[in-house]
């Protein structure tokens, strides 16, 4: 056992003694207590060395990145955005306007989720194939809407002529 002068270190000495910690489960030149094994702290989950470089799993230090942070969920609007673009550019171009909203939607919580939400291919995937679906259903609109003109035209020079 090793001599200390602060109480918090002395009490990390104590509780190393009767945890069984010793220097061939502790990070090398390192003389602490993961927060989670202190004293009166409710710590839960992997506990980090201040250099980073060593985690706490509950049993021992194990070297690694501070930073392991769950992978991201998907925004579930990402992926209704990615199905209604994908339908819409094939089947139905009403569908087009609805993906692009959606996918803006979802990008916004994306970004605002501060990394926690996952899912912007998805979003983007959706917003371009709505992109494309409203364009082909504007183009179909134009069709239908020149057509609709040029039938009344010759409609009304028809009945004009004969």
């Amino acid at each position: 056992m090793w001599s200390t002068s602060s109480p918090r270190e002395g009490l990390a000495s104590v509780s190393t003694v009767r945890l069984g910690l010793n220097s061939a489960n502790r990070p090398p030149g390192h003389n602490y207590l993961p927060i989670a094994m202190q004293q009166g702290s409710g710590g839960s989950g992997p506990q980090y060395s201040p250099d980073g470089r060593w985690w706490w799993n509950g049993v021992q230090w194990l070297p690694g990145s501070a930073y392991r942070l769950p992978a991201p969920t998907t925004d579930s609007g990402a992926t209704t955005a990615m199905v209604l673009g994908i339908v819409g550019l094939v089947a139905c171009q009403l569908l087009g306007p609805v993906a692009m909203y959606l996918a803006h939607q979802s990008i916004r919580r994306i970004e605002q989720s501060g990394g926690m939400l996952g899912g912007r291919t998805e979003a983007r995937v959706g917003q371009i194939t709505g992109l494309i679906s409203t364009f082909f259903l504007l183009v179909a609109v134009l069709l239908v809407g020149g057509i609709i003109v040029i039938g009344a035209i010759q409609t009304a020079t028809s009945t004009r002529t004969g």
